[in-house]
This record gives structure tokens, C-alpha cells and sequence, in this order.
């Protein structure tokens, strides 16, 4: 009874894990889900979620293009390159990066239009769509594309 009489009155010194035994407590682990994946900052940086205006102005262009590139397809494809470098710099205002991402498009499409074009020459020929008019088409799709959905 004397030694419990010294620890009340504070003459003994007491283990704080005898003293306070509820701060060792450890919680007990809760369910953590875990975090959606992230992507990468510069994927993030280069992809757009545009509005309505911004997918249907440069939609509306393009097709316009392309009807014009029935008929003068080196005009048009002309008209579709200034047209998505206006709306690619209009973003940002970053004119490199418009620039390179317009020549890239242009060079894809350019190459995957003539490369389906060949695979669906006999179709083409039907329609009287000749492969030049169809790789002008699939080059204002991918314009279309990267002027919508990237910065």
C-alpha cells in the first residue's frame, strides 16, 4: 500500500507504457483501396477535354475540307494543315507545339490514308474516289483528331 500511495503521490517513477498502455494501442488496419493509376504528367499535359464548341467548329471545317478535297486535294489538304495549326495554337498559344503535332498528323494520315487506300482500291475505284481524295480524307480525320483532343 505505501508503494501505491508513492506512485499516486508522483515520488516513483512509473514506464510510460505502464502509465499510459492505451497510447500503445494500435489501430487496427482499415481497408484502404487502392489509387487509380495515374498517368503520366506529360500525357496528361498533351490530352484535352474539350467542350462541344471545340470538337464541332474544327469538325464542321474539316469535313468542309474534305469536300473540297474531291476535287483539288493538294488545295485542301493545304486548308486542313492552316486550319488545325489555327486551332492547335488557339489552345495554348504555343506555335512549336502546334506546328509539330500538325506535321505529325499530316504525315500519318498522308501515310495510313494511302496505305488503307491501297488495301480498298477496287472499293474506291467503284465510287469513283480517286487514292489521293481518300488519303486527303483519312488526313483530315486524324487533324481532326489531334486538334480536338490534344493541346
Amino acid at each position: 500500500m505505501d508503494r501505491l500511495r508513492l506512485r499516486q503521490e508522483g515520488k516513483i517513477k512509473v514506464p510510460d507504457r505502464i502509465r499510459f498502455p492505451e497510447r500503445l494501442v494500435e489501430p487496427p488496419p482499415e481497408f484502404a483501396p487502392t489509387p487509380p493509376k495515374q498517368t503520366p504528367d506529360w500525357l496528361q499535359r498533351l490530352i484535352d477535354t474539350p467542350s462541344r464548341a471545340d470538337v464541332l467548329w474544327p469538325a464542321a471545317i474539316f469535313v468542309g475540307t474534305g469536300l473540297l478535297s474531291l476535287s483539288a486535294p493538294p488545295l485542301a489538304l493545304a486548308l486542313g494543315v492552316g486550319v488545325s495549326l489555327y486551332f492547335l495554337n488557339r489552345k495554348e498559344h504555343k506555335f512549336g507545339r502546334a506546328f509539330l503535332l500538325t506535321l505529325i498528323g499530316l504525315i500519318v494520315g498522308v501515310v495510313l490514308g494511302l496505305q488503307i487506300g491501297q488495301f480498298l482500291l477496287p472499293q474506291l475505284q467503284q465510287i469513283s474516289l480517286n487514292l489521293n481524295s481518300f488519303a486527303a480524307l483519312v488526313t483530315f480525320f486524324v487533324l481532326w483528331l489531334i486538334s480536338s483532343f490534344l493541346r
